[in-house]
This record gives C-alpha cells, sequence and structure tokens, in this order.
C-alpha cells in the first residue's frame, strides 16, 4: 500500500474541521501559560508550525487537500493538553514579570539620568554665562 492511501486512510478515519480545530488545539496547548505576552507569542509559534508542518505536507503529497493536510499536522503535533503543562512548566510568570519590571526600573533610570544631565548642564552654562 502506498504512502499516500495510508495517510487518505488516516485522514478519512478523522474527520474533524482543520481550521475550528487549529484553533482549539492551539488554544488548549497555550492555554495554560500564565503570562499573557508568553501565551500570545507561544500561540503564534505554534501556528507557525502548524502551518509549515501542512504545507510540507501538501508539497510531499501534491494530491492532498488543505483540509487533509489541516489534520494530519494537527496530528503530528501531538497531544495538545500534554504540550500545554510543558509549556507551562517552562513559562514561568515571574520570569515575565521580573523582565517588565527590570524594563521599567531601566526606563525610569535612564529618565532620572537625562533630568540631571540637564540640571547639571543648565547650572554649568548659567555659571559660565549667565543670562
Amino acid at each position: 500500500m502506498s504512502e499516500k492511501r495510508r495517510l487518505d486512510e488516516t485522514v478519512a478515519a478523522n474527520d474533524m474541521p482543520s481550521a475550528a480545530t487549529w484553533s482549539e488545539w492551539l488554544d488548549r496547548a497555550a492555554g495554560l501559560i500564565r503570562f499573557g505576552p508568553d501565551r500570545a507569542e507561544v500561540r503564534a509559534e505554534l501556528c507557525a508550525h502548524l502551518e509549515d508542518k501542512a504545507a510540507d505536507l501538501r508539497r510531499i503529497f501534491p494530491d492532498m487537500t488543505d483540509e487533509e493536510a489541516g489534520v494530519q499536522a494537527l496530528r503530528e503535533m501531538g497531544d495538545a493538553a500534554e504540550i500545554g503543562k510543558e509549556l507551562a512548566r517552562l513559562h514561568k510568570p515571574w520570569l515575565g514579570y521580573l523582565w517588565m519590571a527590570s524594563r521599567m526600573l531601566l526606563g525610569l533610570a535612564l529618565a532620572l539620568l537625562a533630568v540631571e544631565l540637564l540640571l547639571t548642564l543648565g547650572l554649568f552654562w548659567g555659571i559660565i554665562w549667565p543670562i
């Protein structure tokens, strides 16, 4: 039996719609990540992986429809719940919040430095060249 025929039978055995299923799968896989910005980034990356996988399948099997490629790509990505648990373990929310806080503190420090620099230069120029 050819590889294409086995793949067709596998796809026919599971007749779920790919567009809705992709969205549901992505929601389940990324939904356990508690830090919102990470969750959005991971969801976008997983979506790109699904699109790449489906495109590869269509390239390898030219007779495959978009629907079949989408369903097979989901199957090959694995269980969304298991992937979601592992992603949630890797993406700790405190790291994200720490990163955001450090960026805010750096911005505040740079703003204070700029104000100090302007005040210092202003006093310096005022002493040398009184207005």
